[in-house]
């Protein structure tokens, strides 16, 4: 067979394949129906050399997250690294390979998740070596990515055909021989493969019987009745009821006396004690202001301030009050923050607070900060 042939051979069987491979209901997340996996194309990867596997998920109107992603890698290849890609970015979290670097399972790096943006197309990829012993011209299936819940994705490789080396040239003038020829030009891509069919499903298992039931125990006997007491005798007769006496007329009302004159008006009395410094509820920062003369003012307050409780390493700093926001850095376990104010964001294992840094650098969740004293809303 010729170069040509080979090639346009293998490629027909990778474009089929990648056909059979992107599924018409695809691999759901984890927390939400709305995310779809699939793969856009198959890459083509010689034997022995490294590539990179791209799965694209498209995800709905809500923001998706996954907490566990499980990648089986196609047959006769493994992977090199125990990382996968986040848009051509290296993903937070930790993965784990097995021990014949076939399976790779990634954790999330956060309690939050993986968070997949609404209404946007996320590509994740996943570095694969070929065996350098894997035949050419082939699609090598058999992989899969999985969130755990659902059917997993299915993605494949296909390995390209080395052409052979062509004939010698005419000798130059020194000698050596010609360049080698050219490999062949790749043929158009087949047409697409039928859908196979469903498998049958299985019969359910028949349903076990129930126990008999335990006998009632007796019952004991039932107290003897007391007897009731005597009646004491009755009270004597009842007496005649008294006679109403008259009532006596009303007096007359005195007539009112002269008003006397006015006394002196007395000594002004001693000024009052400064109040206490006042709150300011509409600053971004308080400040101290003094009560009126005579009355104690009210008792100010310090910069609201908040302790990070996360039981993991850090707490997320972002631009906005949600984890879909972009990520500006990280707070440490246990470190006290200087606070702004507070609105509702995004809602966080049920705690829709978000609080506003006071130094303008970004927005924590209230879920993993205890406030220290009282936080104002925006």
């Amino acid at each position: 067979m010729s170069a040509s042939r080979s090639v346009s051979a293998a490629l027909f069987v990778a474009a089929v394949t990648a056909s059979c491979l992107v599924p018409t209901a695809p691999a759901l997340a984890a927390d939400s129906s709305q995310l779809r996996l699939s793969q856009p194309y198959v890459p083509s990867i010689a034997p022995g050399a490294t590539g990179r596997v791209v799965i694209a998920a498209s995800n709905g109107e809500d923001t998706t997250r996954s907490t566990t992603f499980r990648i089986t890698a196609p047959e006769r290849t493994t992977f090199p690294e125990a990382r996968f890609y986040w848009n051509g970015q290296r993903a937070g979290g930790s993965c784990t390979r097995s021990s014949d670097a076939r399976l790779l399972t990634c954790e999330a790096g956060t309690r939050a998740g993986f968070a997949f943006p609404a209404n946007a197309q996320t590509r994740l990829a996943v570095a694969l070596r070929v065996d350098s012993d894997a035949p050419q011209g082939t699609t090598l299936d058999g992989g899969e990515w999985a969130t755990g819940h659902e059917a997993p994705a299915l993605f494949a490789v296909a390995t390209p055909v080395t052409g052979p080396k062509g004939d010698d040239g005419k000798p130059g003038h020194d000698g050596h021989d010609g360049r080698p020829g050219h490999h062949g030009k790749p043929g158009r891509p087949g047409p697409k493969g039928d859908q196979g069919e469903r498998g049958e499903k299985g019969e359910r298992g028949d349903q076990g019987e129930r126990g008999p039931k335990g006998e009632r125990g007796d019952q004991g006997e039932r107290g003897h009745k007391g007897d009731r007491g005597d009646r004491g005798p009755s009270g004597g007769p009842k007496g005649d009821k008294g006679d109403r006496g008259e009532r006596g007329p009303k007096g007359h009302k005195g007539e009112e006396g002269d008003r006397g004159p006015r006394g002196p008006k007395g000594d002004k009395g001693d000024k009052g004690d400064t109040g206490k410094p006042g709150h300011c509820k509409k600053c971004d920062t308080h400040h101290d202001k003094p009560g009126k003369p005579g009355k104690p003012g009210k008792p100010g307050h310090g910069a609201p301030k908040a302790r990070i409780v996360t039981t993991g390493n850090g707490l997320g700093v972002r631009s906005g009050p949600g984890t879909g926001y972009e990520h500006r850095g990280n707070v440490s376990r246990g470190e006290t923050v200087a606070l702004q104010c507070k609105v509702n964001g995004e809602t966080v294992e049920g705690n829709a607070i978000w609080y506003k840094l006071a130094d303008g650098s970004g927005w924590i969740a209230a879920r993993y900060a205890e406030n220290l004293n009282q936080v104002p809303f925006c």
